[in-house]
């Protein structure tokens, strides 16, 4: 028998190409921060030029309009193009020196509604509601056709933004577009993974969710980097990172067409032919294998136990204590994870490289990638030896004082040491820099990956696609929030940003100390223990119930078997309740 990764090679490639949808996730948010700082986009869409990050108030609103303003002002920014072009230059707003009375720039006309940012406000509103469409399309049609399905509305929409002839209202529309297709497969995603892994190596393997993501906003940054240094500012210039993210979307279409679905929706839907031989696909062992059939007997007791608990009524389980604990869980962890700061700094990586002294464009890009490779290495590193030796909760409990005292430290020396030239780079600027790499060091191995592994194995299975979906839409509503609050929030208070990050990662602390239970090494039926909704003497009778009854159900083919061959000598009965095709299918 194969052993290791050989022995689950069909989960990792069903991994692999589900994933794809989570590198789609993590490329959108690395081509928007660095986009957002070329030239050539500035210039094809008539936006302010200057390149100091939030410095200015004009540049803090650029990067804060809401979607609902875009209607409003989307067609107008053409007018101002040129008021943009004549203010470029640098500006320190953000810390309280001298050189903030000396250096002003005009503010814009009234009406005049920059509009960039506004970018990563229309995917992540997008991919709010995609998120929630997702609870009900997986509920209903399983996951690999609801992945199908919102794969086809990302491409769609990622066609209009590379279409786009210089009207930012099309790159806006493209981008919700694109954004409901992402959302949908955030929630998605992790279930279809999880629902299909070991438990020995469920953590490892349903956490390459967050790597696929760091990988794909990584890539992202450096070809971002590499654009602006070989590229001459043009309409290409830009165009080429956004349009490359067709390219992954098309192998996931493909890759989904060849995958199977969920054994634990098959059980749900009644379909136990089908869903024993999806999972003895998958664990590579014919059907009749006892730890097959162990697990099959193990789904089937915990969706009987949830079908006679609630009388079939959905919604009624979510009013159960240890069902309400756990939504409650599912969204607050999301939204501690968000204003870790972790997505200020992922989505304004290059302007807020350029806050704290890393000013010329090229430099900031460059720091921008170096930020991404840092993150694909910790997380790597981490889903390899930690997050099935650390566990959950001990992780998450790490990660959070690391994350505060990182964000202490950056506040109080850009406190001390404000960036006041723009040509050079400071010691102080060098420190902050290392900081923040030290920072996503300690949220790559905590608060990245975790959060998405711990939902999605939380939830019954009747639950699941909803709980998964709850915490989906949270991370994007707090998302959402926390890139539209960050360059005011840069300009306004300047370095107590950090030290705001910091006392929420405190908080977090907190939360995890009293609220998460540690989920590691038990099987996604066993949660149902752990959260108090079922008795593990009622779960063993009930399983022993199963495999009884599965037993008997053998015991009838063959007691049925000579009768029929008594009727027809010539024709051989199968004794097993499996059709040949499947077990063609198995092997």
């Amino acid at each position: 028998m194969a052993i290791g990764f050989f022995k689950n090679y069909r989960v990792y490639m069903l991994t692999t190409v589900a994933y794809m949808g989570s590198l789609l996730f993590g490329y959108d948010t690395g081509v928007m921060s660095s986009v957002l700082s070329l030239k050539s986009f500035k210039t094809d869409f008539g936006l302010p030029l200057a390149t100091t990050g939030f410095a200015s108030k004009t540049n803090a609103h650029i990067s804060q309009n809401v979607v609902s303003l875009l209607t409003a002002g989307v067609m107008e920014s053409s007018r101002y193009k040129d008021w943009g072009r004549r203010h470029e230059g640098p500006i320190w707003i953000m810390t309280e020196t001298k050189e903030k009375k000396k250096r002003k720039q005009p503010n814009p006309p009234a009406d005049f509604l920059g509009l960039p940012a506004t970018w990563p406000e229309a995917l992540t509103a997008g991919c709010f509601f995609g998120a929630i469409f997702a609870s009900v399309a997986n509920d209903k049609l399983g996951s690999k056709r609801s992945l199908l399905g919102f794969t086809v509305v990302f491409l769609v929409g990622a066609v209009i933004q590379v279409a786009s002839l210089h009207h930012i209202s099309q790159v806006y529309v493209g981008r919700f577009v694109a954004g409901l297709g992402i959302g949908g497969m955030s929630s998605i995603t992790p279930i279809y993974v999880a629902e299909n892994c070991p438990p020995e190596v469920r953590g490892r393997i349903t956490g390459l969710f967050q790597e696929f993501l760091v990988i794909g906003s990584t890539f992202a940054y450096w070809l971002n980097y590499g654009v602006s240094l070989h590229l001459k500012p043009s309409t290409s210039q830009w165009r080429i990172p956004v349009g490359i993210q067709i390219v992954p979307g098309g192998l996931l279409f493909l890759g989904l067409i060849f995958l199977k679905e969920s054994p634990r929706w098959l059980v749900k839907q009644g379909r136990y032919e089908e869903a024993t031989a999806s999972l003895a696909y998958m664990r590579r062992e014919p059907i009749d294998d006892p730890e097959v059939m162990k697990e099959i007997a193990d789904i089937r007791a915990a969706v009987e136990e949830e079908l006679n608990l609630t009388e079939g009524v959905t919604w009624k389980e979510v009013l159960i204590p240890g069902n309400r604990y756990r939504f409650a869980v599912a969204f607050t962890i999301f939204l501690c994870q968000q204003f870790s700061g972790t997505n200020s700094i992922g989505y304004y990586a290059p302007q807020i490289f350029q806050t704290i002294g890393v000013s010329k464009t090229n430099a900031s890009l460059f720091a921008t990638g170096v930020y991404g490779t840092v993150k694909v290495c910790a997380t790597g590193l981490f889903l390899i030896i930690g997050i099935d030796k650390l566990g959950r909760r001990w992780s998450l409990l790490g990660g959070a004082a690391w994350m505060m005292v990182m964000m202490f430290i950056i506040g109080g020396v850009l406190k001390d040491h404000p960036p006041t030239n723009v040509n050079t780079v400071s010691p102080a600027s060098i420190a902050m820099v290392v900081m923040i790499y030290l920072y996503v060091i300690g949220y790559s191995a905590s608060w990245g990956p975790i959060p998405w592994v711990y939902v999605s194995e939380i939830f019954p299975t009747r639950l699941r696609s909803y709980g998964v979906g709850l915490a989906a839409a949270t991370q994007w509503l707090f998302n959402f929030a926390v890139t539209y609050m960050t360059p005011s929030a840069i300009n306004h208070i300047g370095w107590r940003i950090f030290l705001m990050f910091g006392i929420f990662c405190a908080a977090n602390f907190v939360f995890v100390w009293f609220f998460i239970k540690e989920t590691k090494g038990r099987t996604l039926e066993d949660m149902e223990i752990l959260f108090g909704t079922v008795e593990a003497e009622v779960r063993a009778a009930d399983v022993e119930r199963m495999l009884h009854k599965g037993a008997m159900q053998e015991d009838r083919f063959e007691m049925a078997a000579p009768a029929e061959k008594k009727v027809a000598p010539a024709q051989e009965t199968p004794i097993r309740d499996v059709p040949a095709t499947e077990e063609k299918t198995v092997s």
